[in-house]
């Protein structure tokens, strides 16, 4: 039986699905027991790291219509300040709240994402707890925990999982609260338009909530005023980073962090849809949605904090695939599964909890993780050749 809504799982003792949310736990405690996490005493102005200190100060500010905060496009973002502010406590307190019920009720809906694809409940849970281990969304967030992408992480996948499972209601609510977050929010109109398009059925219920969450970002730019002489550094930043996107040296870097380095080991299960009779990758608000979340290296000096919002599609070409190759050379899924979590828990995290996020360029100067990503990638490759005679038609 399909479930269908991430509460019912539990009602049902399906308890399972909390490894993901637990293991998101665990590592909210390792890094406030190593002493990273100190939202009572470090977490004032220049204490927060890079966007950070933008959404603390929206947080600490009193709600007015129009707003007058800071610079774009910090200010366009408002409804987790806007939450982390309503709730009771400092901003670092309730920022580091925030953020891991986000990333844990993610990982609950990433197995209701796969879960309504008809995978089984243990493939699910695999996926829960892969995104818990993923580097630049938990990673990332947990170290510096005064960010919007925990809750456009769980809006995104609450699109998506509602999305197929013909939940209108939660599916346009959920879209309507990503405009509200993050310029994300186009990742999940395009999935939902693609979708209904691709059913061949009356698909206005998507336009039109496609259509109310333009109006929503419409909304949102006339309501918030900028700052006196501020001016808005799209288009300066678009042409900067695209620069040093196309043109080597950087280039390179950059693909390799887009790539391996945002997915890790859960790159070549990914890549293996490829070799035999598609079946994530043969759905295009699938390739949609990973597509567009790639090409934000195109308007965003980050790479891996923008890419890591195809988590959806890469999780659940993963399991597709571990579900594939289990069946094919006649191992349990937990064989496939134990080994490239350990491995994602052990080399993608603690890079991310030990210096935060880095710049693209930066993966340059570190040797060994430059040839990580490139044996990862070979390696991938070799394993699209080596594992093709597995491949043999199969249902989508």
């Amino acid at each position: 039986m399909i479930i269908t809504g991430p509460t019912q799982a539990l009602r049902q003792g399906r308890w399972v699905y909390l490894a993901g949310p637990l293991v998101v736990l665990v590592l909210n405690a390792v890094i406030a027991l190593g002493g990273r996490l100190r939202p009572g005493e470090v977490y004032h102005g220049s204490g927060f790291y890079y966007d950070s200190q933008f959404y603390v100060a929206m947080a600490r500010q009193p709600v007015t219509v129009p707003m007058t905060c800071v610079g774009p496009p910090y200010c366009w973002r408002p409804l987790a300040p806007l939450v982390a502010g309503l709730l009771p406590g400092p901003p670092g307190v309730t920022f580091v709240v925030l953020t891991v019920v986000s990333l844990a009720l993610t990982c609950l809906a990433m197995s209701w994402v796969i879960r309504a694809t008809g995978m089984s409940r243990g493939t699910a849970a695999w996926g829960g707890l892969a995104f818990a281990t993923l580097g630049p969304a938990t990673g990332v967030s947990l170290f510096d925990v005064a960010r919007i992408d925990p809750l456009g992480f769980l809006l995104l996948a609450l699109v998506v999982g509602a999305t197929l499972q013909g939940r209108r209601t939660i599916a346009a609510s959920a879209l309507l609260l990503l405009a509200f977050t993050k310029e994300t929010v186009l990742l999940g109109i395009v999935f939902q338009v693609r979708r209904a398009m691709r059913e061949h059925g009356p698909y206005a219920w998507a336009l039109l909530g496609a259509a109310v969450a333009v109006a929503a970002i419409v909304f949102v730019r006339f309501a918030i005023r900028l700052p006196a002489g501020e001016k808005n550094p799209f288009l300066d930043q678009v042409g900067t980073v695209t620069h040093f996107t196309i043109f080597p040296p950087r280039a390179v870097p950059r693909l390799l962090s887009a790539t391996v380095g945002t997915w890790g080991l859960l790159t070549p299960l990914a890549a293996l849809q490829l070799v035999h009779p598609p079946r994530t990758w043969r759905r295009p608000e699938f390739v949609y949605l990973l597509l567009l979340a790639t090409a934000q290296v195109f308007v965003s000096g980050d790479v891996q904090r923008v890419v890591v919002y195809g988590f959806p599609v890469i999780i659940l070409a993963a399991a597709a695939e571990v579900d594939f190759l289990s069946d094919r050379l006649g191992w349990r899924p937990w064989m496939l599964w134990a080994p490239v979590i350990i491995g994602q828990v052990l080399w993608s995290l603690p890079a991310d909890f030990g210096a935060g996020f880095s710049p693209p360029e930066s993966i340059t100067s570190d040797p060994l993780t430059s040839i990580i990503d490139i044996a990862l990638a070979v390696g991938t490759i070799a394993a699209l050749v080596t594992l093709r005679g597995l491949a043999r038609p199969g249902p989508e």
